[in-house]
């Protein structure tokens, strides 16, 4: 009699060992994945604009639009000065650089409905070739 006993102990021992290395499996595999999350975060480019970094850099680009003190004033007295709105058109690369922002933009006039006013025969703004308006790029 004394020899079932003996096998019930053994077989409880070993349900104590089975239990622990299926904790220390599953506190793996949670510090695993909770480690690859950590590193995707981290690590993921920050190549998505948000809408507030464009929504300042149109508001910028508008203050210097407006500003008489700016090397890319366009407007005098309420009036645009055509003059100047040409010297801007057809040199994004030396836009882009005395404006200082990253983003790509377009500056393009429109009438009181709406309709995208061209500046030129085939041409809908100033600005990067990438962002079209109407259908059209900004050249």
């Amino acid at each position: 009699m004394e020899f079932p006993a003996a096998n019930t102990s053994l077989k409880m021992s070993g349900k104590k060992k089975s239990q622990a290395w299926s904790f220390d499996v599953i506190l793996a595999v949670i510090i695993f994945v909770g480690a690859f999350f950590i590193f995707y975060f981290l690590l993921k480019p920050q190549t998505e604009n948000t809408v507030d970094v464009l929504r300042d850099d149109a508001e910028f680009i508008a203050r210097e639009i407006l500003s008489e003190a700016s090397p890319i004033n366009v407007v005098e007295n309420g009036v645009i000065n055509e003059t100047k709105l040409e010297q801007l058109v057809g040199n994004y690369s030396k836009l882009k650089s005395r404006v200082r922002v990253l983003n790509d933009f377009c500056i393009y006039l429109e009438d009181q409905r709406g309709n995208v006013v061209y500046l030129k025969s085939g041409v809908s703004g100033v600005g990067s070739p990438k962002i079209n308006i109407s259908s059209v790029p900004c050249k």
